[in-house]
């Protein structure tokens, strides 16, 4: 989705299927459970 590249120590089953951390919480905003000083810092809120 975004273009990033993760290197992993396990090859991934479904590899375009992997979304990176701020991705995830991009399109799952409920499921954000990162500390308000991090969010802060990321200018997610």
């Amino acid at each position: 989705m975004t273009g990033e590249i993760y290197k992993t120590t396990k090859k991934a089953e479904n590899p375009d299927d992997l979304i990176s951390v701020s991705a995830y919480y991009e399109m799952n905003p409920e499921e954000d459970d990162r500390p308000e000083n991090i969010k802060k810092e990321l200018g997610v809120e």
